[in-house]
């Protein structure tokens, strides 16, 4: 709690084994690549076995990956079985971020601010999710009305879900954005999934 560890390439899981980081209380992930000694340097793998792998960040802990003269420096690769979970006022800051397994924001507006610019929320970069890959957005009460700002350009693919936390839903009529994309949207998403929903709700 509370240090910042530094590294050339990060890699949580990729075995048959689950494996699990979290990141909690101010501490801090930064990955810079240093030097082309490494053809994994500048980036960040969470998955790519048969085991689950997740790296999380908690209680306003933080990840930096700083772009560099290295191909796909500053990338972050969520593969198969893989979970990058961002949670409440945390921050991630990336080039790319590709996501095969599935990534978790929590959409509220103190959250996921960049490290590098203190008062930005949302996911700061490029996000790409690709066709087997998940887009989870967990909403509690009192966070209706934000939806999960991204800096960069958003490509659409695979599955977006929705998750109602701690008892709220929103009301009849009540739109709830999702997310606030300032750059280019493309695609689409192949399907919804509203898995905590009432048995009443119904959305579009």
């Amino acid at each position: 709690n509370g240090a910042t560890a530094s590294f050339q390439a990060l890699r949580v899981g990729g075995g048959t084994q689950p494996a699990r980081l979290t990141l909690n209380t101010s501490s801090g992930i930064e990955v810079l690549a240093a030097s082309a000694g490494d053809a994994l340097a500048g980036q960040v793998f969470v998955g790519g076995g048969t085991g689950r792998s997740v790296l999380e960040l908690k209680n306003g802990s933080s990840m930096l990956v700083l772009p560099g003269n290295l191909p796909a420096a500053g990338d972050v690769f969520v593969q198969r079985n893989g979970v990058l979970r961002v949670d409440t006022s945390s921050a991630m800051a990336v080039q790319e971020l590709f996501v095969v397994g599935t990534l978790i924001g929590k959409v509220v507006e103190t959250g996921l601010a960049q490290k590098q610019a203190p008062g930005k929320t949302g996911i700061q970069g490029n996000i790409e999710i690709a066709p087997e890959g998940t887009l989870v957005l967990e909403f509690s009460q009192g966070e209706a009305g934000v939806g999960l700002p991204i800096s960069g350009d958003l490509t659409q693919n695979g599955t977006l879900e929705v998750r109602f936390l701690d008892g709220f839903e929103p009301t009849a009529g009540q739109v709830l954005p999702l997310l606030k994309v300032a750059g280019n949207k493309t695609g689409a998403f192949a399907s919804f999934r509203f898995p905590t929903r009432s048995a009443d709700f119904q959305g579009n």
